[in-house]
């Protein structure tokens, strides 16, 4: 029988994980006799926990909780050597304010349905993200990604987002701050190179580099992504002024702004990014604030392997 261990988030969706979680435990550990609940403490906590579980002979690994919970367990998953992470499965019990890898893998938030899929076999290996960015005190780091990772506009939102909370939930609280940044957003010189070939243009208000379709609580910003494809897809806008920027912020929900004059939509296995004048371009990564350019973004194939329906 599997060990399970669930990683418990009960801060994510401003508490909604926990409420969600307390409701849930008796029933999941009813379940599954070989299993047991750790709860995070602050970020990052998800990918030391992994170490320990690794240790203690868990072989299936569950965040609880919202993306940025996921992003951490995957994270920590792809820092464990090769040899050991041949003998884990990752899985994912949404109850954060976003969820849209739980979206964009048709994840269902229904509890029995969640525990069928834990208890199951049935895997599917999902390609994974890789950045080396710069954190604020100039170091060099590297963080892993399952969802996406931007810069520019979308950093801007992380890092406002940080501070403010998601206090109107995951959609509402993301387009609201997106609305704030458009505003006031302009385009940036930055030098991007995909596949070993620059961009001819070369100001940009945003760049995401998507692993799945949507961010901020349901915007399809790359509706043709496909985390088993071995491909980012890449999703650069240009320097449209303020009326574009808000007319085409709706349509976002939908993938209406693909092919809109000045949005470049492409897909690369590599992407190096750099900026051209001497400004801070900040990193939104699995919708966490992290860091800034210059970054370089690498697609890591069939990495994950996730109990998926």
């Amino acid at each position: 029988m599997d060990k399970i261990l669930f990683i418990v988030n009960s801060a994510a969706g401003h508490g909604k994980a926990g409420r969600l979680w307390e409701n849930a435990e008796e029933q999941v550990l009813k379940r599954f006799a070989k299993s047991e609940a750790w709860l995070t403490r602050g970020r990052g906590d998800a990918s030391v926990l992994i170490k320990e579980a690794v240790a203690k002979g868990f072989s299936k690994i569950v965040a609880v909780g919202g993306d940025g919970t996921l992003g951490d367990v995957v994270h920590g998953f792809l820092s464990l050597s090769d040899l050991v992470r041949k003998k884990l499965m990752l899985g994912f019990f949404p109850a954060g304010s976003g969820c849209d890898f739980a979206r964009h893998v048709r994840l269902s938030r229904r509890l029995d349905q969640i525990l069928e899929i834990v208890g199951s076999v049935s895997v599917r290996y999902l390609d994974a993200g890789r950045v080396q960015y710069v954190d604020g005190d100039g170091a060099q780091k590297e963080r892993f990604f399952i969802n996406m990772a931007a810069f520019g506009l979308a950093g801007d939102v992380a890092h406002r987002l940080e501070k403010t909370g998601k206090r109107w939930g995951g959609k509402i609280s993301y387009l609201l701050a997106s609305w704030s940044a458009l505003i006031k957003s302009r385009a940036r010189e930055i030098h991007i190179v995909l596949d070993g070939k620059p961009l001819a243009e070369s100001r940009f208000h945003s760049v995401i580099l998507a692993n799945t379709s949507s961010t901020g609580g349901g915007m399809r910003i790359a509706p043709r992504a496909d985390a088993e494809d071995g491909l980012l897809d890449i999703v650069c806008i240009g320097d449209l002024n303020r009326r574009q920027l808000l007319t085409q912020l709706p349509k976002v929900y939908w993938g209406g702004h693909i092919g809109f004059p000045g949005i470049i939509y492409q897909q690369a296995k590599h992407v190096e990014a750099r900026p051209l004048e001497k400004e801070d371009i900040c990193l939104n990564v699995d919708g966490e604030a992290l860091g800034k350019l210059p970054a370089s973004f690498s697609v890591l194939p069939r990495s994950v392997p996730f109990l998926l329906p």
